[in-house]
């Protein structure tokens, strides 16, 4: 199961996300709703306290202006009057009914008593209606607490311009209607308030809403009657938040209410609010948040499923681009070990045949089988250059392969640049010489030593001035020389060549370029010998450099870094080419061999175990082996190998790889494995035609003690063999 996420686990997720945040959404606007009702309940208790207690307060100055006035009108005003009969005439008492008028809404009747007991009142009936009763015994009214009509008295005394008294006289207020006028005029004032006044048992008495009588006074519920008597009794001020049935409507009030009293009446006004009225902006407010919020939220989880989308295509598209350059990358490296695989056959096949080639001429050209005449040596020395040529043909393009593919085993530590410049000269030189050309050498002292790989440097100086020599004409000059600067060093090769062209010198350092047609017919190459300098010069982190003029020859440096503890700068000076090698004792020409598979006939020199299963490979060695003063036996494979090493007891192996039945390597395993000490020690030299990366560890890992790749110079194997049989004696200390 693919373990790429679809767009189903991103939703999911997603989906719970945002309904978690709806959740939070909702419960933050609960909160808020449940805060802002609470503070809207807070603000619209304490208004309406604060409108009770003005209300309370503006009621009580009410009636103590009505008292004042009565008072004052009892002096200015003909009260008497009304204890005369004849004098009783609506015109005679005017002032007097004007003064009810005004407060015809307050005053439920006036009794005026004379000194004599005798007295009459006088009642409202109807707006500008007055009733008067019969003169007759009468008593002044008192304030009865009592009194279920709950009527407030208040009384005077009606006094002549002598000061002596005429009569006395009350007023009996019903305080409900005092309370009806004024807030009457406060309810007008306040048109959203409810306004109650309740006695002293808290019952509603009467009501107002707008200025205007509602239909029905409010039923409260049990829980509220009881705490509005109880409050009512002791005369306490509270607050409610309670529910209430109102001209058929069931209402929720935001409540205050304060004790009043006039005279000996008290009750409680009560102002309430509507609390959808109250809660309803607020409300309105919280759902127009909640709605933004939520819109909000959408919009953010719209924008986040799309861009989830777009990232999971994208998501989707790079894996898909990953995948196909996984799959682009196990092909390169299937193709890359296919090459590889390649080059090592070919390199096998190539070099098997060219062994045979080489170590045939090698051997006529030494005539160790007879001499020669002059056109049979030319045409060996051709037959030797030409296998040389192409031997260095198939190194270049296998090392080539080597760095591209970054398979170059580089081995880079101090090496004395002396000896490297005089190993190159000394390949150089035979080919200087044929064509009658001068070669200049001003190599540094011998104490100079630079940071490099000396096989993979050698093989970089040979190229340069194996191409100095090819586009030098006869019997012109070319040369290396080290220049020594301090950290690095520049070695040199210059030529009086044809030059280059400045377009063409970028050019060149590129694999099988030749700059025309023209160099290609009159020089030959592949133009892969630059490309693979320039890739040694990289993998040593140096550079290489040209200077040329067409027609004035050319000069390429290879700038190296200098190894520690050498000198700073050093001299150049001219050196002599080396000294040859000296030639290993030679066997007389027309001794017998022995054929393959026999035991070689006894004679003074080592016996060497040839191990090799094709016949081209084993004759010419087995030949100049021999001719050189060996003792030469021959196995086809490694179980004969092994076989022949216990029974012949053989100085020194030499051992080819790819062999039928037992490879090489296996029984060289087998061989270090053998019981007698002296045959697990035997020296075995590995000849093969494997030269790819990793093959000489595999040799030497094997047990081998030294890797010689074919085709091989049979003089060279010869002398190495002599080394390793007789090696140099060590100094002693005196």
């Amino acid at each position: 199961m693919s373990s790429r996420p679809s767009l189903w686990h991103v939703n999911l997720p997603a989906a719970l996300l945002g309904g978690a945040a709806m959740l939070v959404v909702a419960l933050g606007a609960v909160f808020l709703t449940h805060q802002l009702r609470d503070n809207e309940r807070q603000r619209a208790v304490g208004e309406a306290r604060q409108l009770a207690f003005g209300a309370s307060r503006e009621t009580a100055e009410m009636f103590w202006r009505f008292r004042e006035e009565f008072v004052f009108s009892l002096t200015h005003l003909p009260y008497e009057r009304l204890l005369n009969e004849s004098e009783a005439a609506p015109e005679t008492l005017v002032p007097v009914r004007r003064f009810l008028a005004l407060n015809q809404n307050i005053l439920r009747e006036l009794v005026v008593v004379g000194p004599s007991g005798q007295g009459r009142t006088m009642t409202m009936r109807g707006e500008n209606y007055f009733a008067f009763s019969p003169i007759g015994p009468l008593a002044l009214p008192e304030n009865d607490p009592s009194d279920a009509s709950g009527r407030v008295v208040i009384t005077g005394v009606v006094q002549g311009p002598d000061g002596a008294i005429r009569a006395n006289a009350a007023a009996v207020l019903d305080p409900v209607r005092f309370w009806k006028e004024s807030l009457t005029v406060f309810s007008l004032s306040h048109p959203n308030l409810w306004i109650h006044l309740l006695d002293e048992r808290g019952r509603p008495v009467f009501g107002r809403h707008g200025g205007e009588f509602p239909s029905s006074l409010p039923v409260f519920t049990p829980d509220v009657k009881a705490r509005l008597e109880a409050d009512g009794r002791e005369g306490y001020e509270g607050r409610l938040l309670h529910r209430v049935d109102q001209s058929g409507q069931r209402l929720d009030f935001i409540s205050a209410y304060v004790p009043v009293r006039i005279e000996n009446w008290s009750g409680m006004l009560m102002i309430s609010s509507d609390e959808q009225a109250v809660l309803g902006p607020a409300a309105k407010a919280i759902g127009i948040l909640t709605a933004i919020a939520v819109l909000v939220f959408v919009l953010l989880l719209a924008i986040f499923l799309h861009f989830t989308r777009h990232t999971l295509r994208n998501q989707r598209q790079l894996e898909e681009s990953r995948r196909l350059a996984e799959i682009a990358a196990r092909e390169a490296e299937a193709a890359n070990q296919a090459k590889s695989a390649f080059l090592a056959m070919m390199s096998h096949e190539l070099r098997t045949p060219l062994n045979s080639i080489l170590g045939l001429s090698e051997s006529l050209v030494e005539r160790l089988h007879g001499p020669l005449t002059d056109k049979q040596a030319r045409y060996l020395e051709l037959v030797l250059t030409s296998g040389r040529h192409l031997l260095n043909l198939i190194n270049d393009i296998l090392d080539l392969a080597k760095i591209e593919s970054g398979r170059m085993e580089v081995e880079i530590g101090p090496c004395p640049a002396r000896s490297v410049c005089e190993g190159a000269l000394q390949i150089v030189q035979p080919m200087a010489a044929r064509r009658g050309q001068k070669l200049v050498a001003d190599l540094p002292p011998a104490n100079l030593s630079i940071q490099a790989d000396p096989r993979l440097l050698h093989h970089l100086l040979v190229n340069l001035l194996s191409n100095a020599v090819k586009f030098t004409p006869e019997g012109g000059s070319l040369g290396l020389r080290v220049v020594s600067s301090p950290g690095s060093v520049a070695v040199q090769v210059w030529d009086e060549g044809i030059g280059i062209a400045a377009e063409d010198q970028a050019r060149i350092f590129q694999p099988f370029v030749q700059l025309d047609t023209r160099l290609s017919r009159d020089y030959g190459g592949t133009g892969l010998g630059l490309a693979l300098v320039t890739q040694i010069a990289q993998l040593h982190g140096g550079r290489v450099e040209v200077a040329s003029r067409v027609g004035a020859g050319s000069t390429f440096s290879f700038i190296l870094p200098v190894a520690a503890g050498s000198p700073a700068r050093a001299e150049s000076a001219p050196v002599a080419p080396s000294a040859a090698l000296p030639a290993a004792p030679a066997v007389p020409a027309g001794a017998p061999s022995p054929a393959p598979g026999a035991a070689p006939a006894a004679s003074p020199g080592p016996l060497v175990l040839l191990v090799d299963d094709t016949p081209l490979n084993v004759l010419p060695l087995r030949d100049y082996l021999e001719k050189k003063g060996c003792r030469v036996a021959v196995a086809e494979n490694g179980r004969s190998a092994i076989e022949r090493t216990v029974e012949l007891r053989p100085r020194l192996i030499l051992m080819d790889i790819q062999m039928p039945e037992m490879d090489g390597l296996e029984a060289t395993r087998r061989i270090r494995a053998l019981p007698d000490p002296v045959l697990s020690r035997v020296p075995i030299f590995a000849v093969t035609a494997l030269a790819m990366p990793g093959d000489r560890e595999r040799c030497l890992d094997a047990g081998v003690d030294e890797y010689v790749a074919k085709p091989y110079s049979p003089r060279d194997l010869h002398a190495r063999i002599v080394e390793r049989l007789n090696p140099a004696p060590r100094a002693t200390a005196p």
